[in-house]
């Protein structure tokens, strides 16, 4: 695979007609304006290699692109995402995106292109996809061992932090619920840092984002059947990292419930890119009659599982993981410990 500039062909005397030409019947192939490669049907690898020819020296690729390149490319484009150093001028070429670097970049070789780092990618990416969009970029990126909790937790302090993380509830109606997960270990105790720790649950009536088609509140879990997600919200959703406690923090509110399941948070947390531990936190059922009896959950009537006839909630043993609640404020603190055997 060769990669050729428009002013190369020309100099090798070919006219603008004959590239064309040439282009029409594949013996050349267009990459972007200016850049052809010929021998064959170029790859993506070899469509960024020849792009790379025209880019200035220190720009490197990112977004979309270097997650494809990294494995956990789950947001397609059609379009190749370069990144500009600070104060340097973004290229302006067809069919690429260019994107100014806010922070310092340190590029990564990934088959021979310069990259952004793997925990910058998943952050970037993240924060411009849409909001279902957002875990998933994080979960596949895990899951290629693209990048490592501990490694992500570092780029986030860097950031904002992603839609989604910390702050949960976004704009949904209900009682606020400051929600505090402890992750250690079973035999010594001792806390666990760097573990990531997701949630999510549904609305006051009884609705999960992402799913809000197939959990009309009248029972269920979203997504029953193996059917995906049928909307791109993200509410009542959050990814945070535990710090050196061992200790994350989410601000969302108390959940509702749905027929044939009692009150509770899914969760899970992720203590390596192989690891991880789903479990689902329930409430204290004379906390949720007084919350219930309060709006917007007093609208809705007809709730008809509590702790004592859940399924999934007596499956799990004896000592299901109960939250330690308290008033806070105008709202509910829920505590609850999770312990990991290594």
């Amino acid at each position: 695979m060769t990669t050729w500039r428009y002013a190369e062909l020309l100099a090798r005397g070919l006219s603008p007609n004959q590239i064309r030409d040439r282009v029409r019947t594949g013996a050349l192939h267009r990459v972007t304006r200016g850049t052809y490669v010929s021998g064959g049907q170029p790859s993506f690898v070899d469509r960024l290699h020849a792009v790379r020819q025209v880019l200035p020296p220190d720009t490197v690729f990112g977004f979309h692109t270097a997650a494809r390149l990294y494995g956990f490319g789950v947001v397609p484009t059609g379009r190749i995402h370069v990144i500009s150093p600070t104060g340097r001028p973004v290229p302006q070429i067809s069919g690429v995106v260019g994107h100014q670097a806010v922070l310092p970049l340190l590029p990564v070789e990934v088959a021979g292109l310069p990259c952004a780092a793997p925990e910058r990618v998943i952050v970037d990416l993240a924060r411009i996809c849409s909001r279902i969009d957002a875990l998933a970029v994080v979960d596949a990126a895990l899951r290629a061992r693209a990048s490592t909790p501990s490694a992500l937790a570092g780029e986030l302090a860097l950031h904002d932090g992603l839609r989604g993380v910390r702050q949960a509830r976004e704009d949904r109606p209900g009682m606020r619920l400051r929600l505090a997960v402890r992750v250690q270990e079973v035999g010594d105790c001792a806390p666990v840092p760097n573990a990531a720790v997701d949630i999510w649950h549904c609305d006051a009536g009884g609705l999960y984002s992402g799913f809000e088609s197939a959990s009309t509140g009248s029972g269920g879990p979203p997504g029953r059947g193996g059917t995906g997600p049928t909307d791109d919200e993200i509410y009542l959703r959050g990814a945070q990292v535990t710090n050196a406690d061992g200790i994350v923090e989410f601000v969302t509110i108390y959940p509702g419930w749905y027929r044939g399941r009692t009150v509770h948070i899914h969760t899970k947390v992720h203590l390596d890119t192989s690891t991880t531990l789903t479990t689902q936190l329930y409430f204290d059922e004379a906390v949720s009659a007084q919350v219930y009896a309060t709006g917007p959950y007093s609208s809705r009537t007809g709730r008809d599982t509590t702790n004592d006839r859940d399924g999934v909630m007596r499956s799990g043993g004896d000592t299901p993981p109960m939250l330690t609640l308290s008033r806070d404020g105008d709202g509910y603190l829920g505590l609850i410990t999770i312990g990991v055997d290594r």
